[in-house]
C-alpha cells in the first residue's frame, strides 16, 4: 500500500554494526536488528536473540525476542552477557513465560556471583523477554521487563505507546519484581526494543549545552516512521541516536524491531491507477468486482463496490486529481485502499432527507468492519476499509 515512501534501500551498516538476517523471525512478521559496537579493547555487555520456541505449532508457532545488557565492559561483562542470553533463551524454549524466564535468569546470576544481602554484583543485568505469536492480521505479544528501558509500540496511525510493564534489576535481589504484560499488534504496528545505549548518549546544542537523546526524542523519531519496514525502522533509530552526538558513542547499542506488515498474509493483491475524471468510480467498481467474483467472496461484492464508489468519488473530487486503488483479499476478508495526493481529510456531513451526496462516512460506519485514513509523510493520504468474511 502506498502509505509511505521509505528509501529504496537502507544505508549499508558502518563498521561495527550488524544487521539481522532478513527473513529470520516469526513467519508473516518483519524483524529488523541493528547493533552498534563501540569497539576498542573493552567488549560491552549488550545482547539480543530472536528464537523460535519449542512449542506446538511448528515454525508458525510462537517465537521469543530477548534484549538485555550487563553492567560494565570487558571480558567479564561480555561473558556474562553471553551466559544471560543463553539462560533466558533456554528458559523460554522450555516453556517458561517471559516473567518466569527473567526469574530463572536472576537466580542463575545470583548463584554465579555468590552475592547475598545488599552487596551489588558489578555485572548485574537488565533484560526484556517477549514471546510473540503470529496470528492472522497481527500478533499476540506477552513480555516482561527486568530493570530495562521499557519497549515502545508504534501504531500504524503514528501513535507511540510505552509498554506499561516494568521490573527490578536482575542479579541483585533474590525475589525480583517482574510481571507479564500482554499486548496486541495489528497491521502496520511495530514493537521496538532497545538497550540504554540508544537513549543515554548526551548531545550538544548550538550553544554548547549538553542535552540527552532521551525517550522523548526517540518517541518523536518513531512517530515519523509510520509505514517503514522493521529493518528501515531500526536503521532510522540507530542513525538518529548516533547522529545526536558529536564524538563517538560511549556505549554499545542494540535495537530490535518487530513489525506486522500492512498487507494481508497470503493475500491476492490487485492495484491500479485511476483516471482523474468522472470515469474513475466506474473503473474502480469494475476492478473490485473482477477481483472478487468467483473467489468465494461473492457476498462481499455488493458492499465493497458501494463503499469503493463513495471513496473513489471523494478522492477524485477533493483529492487533487490522481488516485490509486489497491484490493487485497484472502480467505478471511477484504481490504480496499484508495490513495490520492491531498491531505484534506474526509469529514462527516449532516444529511437531509433528500441528500444525494455526502454519504461516504455514514456508509463506511454502517457497512465496513474497520476503516481509517492514513496521511503520508510526503503528502497525500490513503482511505481504507476492511470487510470480514466470517461476520457475514
Amino acid at each position: 500500500m502506498d502509505t509511505v515512501s521509505p528509501p529504496a534501500a537502507a544505508p549499508e551498516p558502518e563498521t561495527g554494526t550488524l544487521r539481522g538476517a532478513p527473513g529470520v523471525g516469526p513467519p508473516g512478521l518483519e524483524v529488523g536488528v541493528r547493533i552498534h559496537l563501540m569497539g576498542g579493547e573493552s567488549p560491552g555487555g549488550d545482547f539480543h536473540d530472536v528464537v523460535r520456541l519449542n512449542a506446538v505449532g511448528g515454525p508458525d508457532g510462537p517465537w521469543a525476542v530477548i534484549v538485555g545488557e550487563v553492567r560494565g565492559r570487558g571480558p567479564d561483562a561480555a561473558e556474562t552477557a553471553e551466559l544471560a542470553c543463553a539462560i533466558a533463551r533456554d528458559a523460554v524454549q522450555h516453556g517458561s513465560a517471559p516473567a518466569a524466564a527473567l526469574r530463572s535468569l536472576n537466580e542463575r546470576l545470583l548463584e554465579r556471583s555468590g552475592v547475598r544481602g545488599e552487596e551489588l554484583d558489578p555485572s548485574f543485568c537488565t533484560a526484556i523477554v517477549a514471546s510473540i505469536e503470529p496470528v492472522p492480521g497481527g500478533a499476540h505479544v506477552r513480555l516482561a521487563v527486568g530493570g530495562h528501558p521499557r519497549p515502545l509500540v508504534l501504531r500504524r496511525d503514528g501513535r507511540v505507546e510505552q509498554v506499561r510493564s516494568h521490573g527490578t534489576l536482575l542479579g541483585v535481589l533474590p525475589d525480583p519484581f517482574v510481571t507479564d504484560q500482554r499486548l496486541e499488534l495489528g497491521r502496520g504496528d511495530a514493537l521496538v526494543l532497545y538497550t540504554d545505549g540508544v537513549t543515554e548518549e548526551p548531545g550538544r546544542s548550538a550553544g554548547g549545552h549538553r542535552r540527552p537523546f532521551d525517550q522523548e526524542a526517540l518517541v518523536a523519531i518513531l512517530a515519523r516512521c509510520t509505514g517503514f519496514t522493521a529493518d528501515v525502522l531500526a536503521e532510522r533509530i540507530e542513525t538518529a541516536a548516533r547522529a545526536h552526538v558529536e564524538d563517538a558513542p560511549r556505549d554499545d547499542l542494540a535495537i530490535v524491531a518487530i513489525r506486522v506488515p500492512e498487507s494481508m498474509g497470503t493475500a491476492t493483491l490487485v492495484s491500479a491507477d485511476l483516471p482523474s475524471d468522472a470515469t474513475a468510480p466506474g473503473r474502480a467498481r469494475r476492478i473490485v468486482t473482477a477481483s472478487l467474483t468467483g473467489r468465494s467472496l461473492d457476498d462481499l461484492v455488493e458492499p465493497a463496490v458501494l463503499l469503493t464508489s463513495e471513496v473513489v468519488t471523494n478522492a477524485v473530487q477533493h483529492g487533487g486529481g490522481h488516485a490509486r486503488i489497491a484490493v487485497e483479499h484472502d480467505h478471511e476478508g477484504l481490504r480496499i485502499s484508495v490513495s490520492d495526493a491531498s491531505t484534506h481529510l474526509p469529514h462527516r456531513l449532516e444529511l437531509g432527507v433528500d441528500a444525494t451526496s455526502g454519504r461516504g462516512i455514514h456508509l463506511l460506519d454502517e457497512l465496513a468492519d474497520r476503516w481509517g485514513v492514513e496521511l503520508h509523510p510526503g503528502g497525500g493520504k490513503t482511505v481504507w476499509f476492511e470487510l470480514d468474511v466470517a461476520l457475514r
